[in-house]
């Protein structure tokens, strides 16, 4: 079994991964990582409008383009100059070595040349990218939380209205202290106001985040053990303490 990917490796695969050419095991492990990193996502969709130029077929290519791509593959990576600057650590014996991808930057290469010529029919709708980018972070956030959610290895909580109104969350924390929100009905709030989450450490009652005017699925960090989650309606930027009634607990606070 290979060793767990950290994440230079995960950040060096992001552009694999928009080219559907990562195992199984690293799709995982990128997805659930791309569900926190807002610099990640925005590199991934950097890419993926890259890798959508190469199925755009609003005009025709250029003669020979196809050959000249089918060349770069066949094309041997250029040599790279090494300055050696200590005896690089030697891998742990139990680490399987992962599979190279050596044709990833003829790839490259070739989104980068088809582009250059069809330049001329090619047309940059920003705002299908920054809507390709929303719904591609939202994609991934709801992945990973179904993800976590079906492992019982992880901690599981339901959140309940105090006053019985039917609204309701489930939420879960991962051994790796990553945790999930899903709401279901909670009341889209002002612009002035928030809703902030809670956890629920003992005797202490710590802020885990604010959660926005209207959170359907959310990412937050929980490292630490949490006997109960509650989350409250504050204003606009959060309060350290809070003084009202919780709008969702799984736990009397």
């Amino acid at each position: 079994m290979s060793e767990p990917l950290g994440v230079p490796e995960i950040e060096e695969l992001i552009g694999a991964y928009a080219l559907d050419a990562v195992e199984p095991d690293e799709r995982l492990a990128i997805e659930a990582h791309l569900a926190e990193c807002p610099r990640c996502r925005a590199e991934l969709a950097e890419h993926l409008e890259v890798a959508s130029y190469l199925s755009y077929s609003g005009a025709p290519a250029p003669d020979a383009v196809w050959s000249r791509i089918a060349s770069a593959l066949e094309e041997k990576p250029p040599a790279m100059r090494l300055q050696v600057v200590g005896a690089p650590a030697a891998p742990p014996a139990s680490a399987a070595p992962r599979r190279r991808r050596p044709v990833l930057w003829a790839l490259a290469a070739a989104a980068a040349l088809l582009v250059v010529a069809m330049g001329a029919g090619l047309v940059h709708q920003r705002s299908q990218i920054d809507g390709l980018h929303h719904d591609l972070a939202a994609d991934l956030l709801t992945h990973s939380a179904n993800q976590a959610m079906v492992d019982p290895a992880n901690q599981h909580l339901t959140l309940r209205s105090p006053t019985g109104q039917d609204v309701t969350a489930t939420a879960v924390i991962t051994s790796a202290g990553t945790g999930y929100l899903k709401t279901d009905n909670l009341p889209t709030l002002a612009a002035d106001r928030t809703y902030q989450l809670w956890g629920v450490a003992g005797t202490k009652v710590i802020s885990l985040g604010l959660l926005g005017t209207s959170p359907h699925v959310v990412a937050f960090s929980a490292h630490g053990s949490y006997q109960g989650l509650a989350v409250t309606e504050e204003v606009a930027g959060g309060v350290t303490t809070s003084k009202q009634a919780p709008v969702l607990a799984s736990h009397t606070i």
